[in-house]
């Protein structure tokens, strides 16, 4: 392929979709595309966005807002353990492996915000683990995989396993979900009111 810019057919049941193509990115190296790209499509790290993808999920991620106030988590301590510094309050479904590096779609709240995070985030319904965060970063995205096949973009079947950025599928990807990676955490007690507070 020499060109450019290959506009490519639609793929069945596609319709409601922007139309997709193929294009070079800035970096020389093809990627999926919508014919007509809008601000705000793609993010700084250049990966295409669902145009119906929840803002409610993507701009608290980023921004490190609470998933309910939509204001700046503000930082938390243990009093229990002050070793830990102040750090970011997050959320998990129960059951997730606390022994290592946690990634996660649900952003931060604020501690005042937690118990009601906790009875209706629908996500933390058959239980949850809170973590006090003091180190993170933006892991990659979750979406819908395609591929270049033939003369057209194929979907692929879509999952809940999180593309990196800086990848090849990460171009290939139209993110729904971003992903934060929890890198060093302490697993607290939201129910010990003497042990966590707001830092001020």
């Amino acid at each position: 392929m020499t060109t450019a810019e290959l506009l490519l057919a639609p793929t069945a049941g596609e319709h409601d979709r922007p139309p997709l193509c193929v294009r070079r990115g800035p970096a020389g190296h093809f990627r999926l595309s919508y014919v007509t790209e809008h601000p705000g499509d793609r993010d700084l790290r250049d990966v295409l966005w669902d145009r119906t993808a929840p803002d409610g999920q993507r701009q608290p991620m980023l921004y490190l807002t609470c998933a309910l106030c939509e204001m700046p988590v503000r930082p938390v301590r243990s009093s229990r353990r002050p070793r830990l510094g102040t750090g970011t309050l997050f959320l998990v479904p129960d059951g997730v492996d606390t022994s290592q590096p946690v990634r996660t779609v649900l952003p931060p709240v604020c501690l005042a915000h937690a118990p009601v995070a906790v009875r209706e985030a629908a996500a933390l319904q058959h239980g949850y683990t809170a973590l006090l965060v003091t180190r993170h970063r933006l892991h990659g995205i979750i979406g819908t995989p395609y591929r270049w096949a033939g003369h057209r973009v194929q979907q692929d079947q879509p999952t809940d396993v999180p593309v990196p950025y800086g990848t090849y599928d990460a171009r290939w990807t139209i993110a729904q979900l971003l992903v934060r990676e929890l890198t060093k955490y302490a697993v607290v007690d939201l129910n010990d009111r003497a042990d966590l507070t707001e830092a001020r």
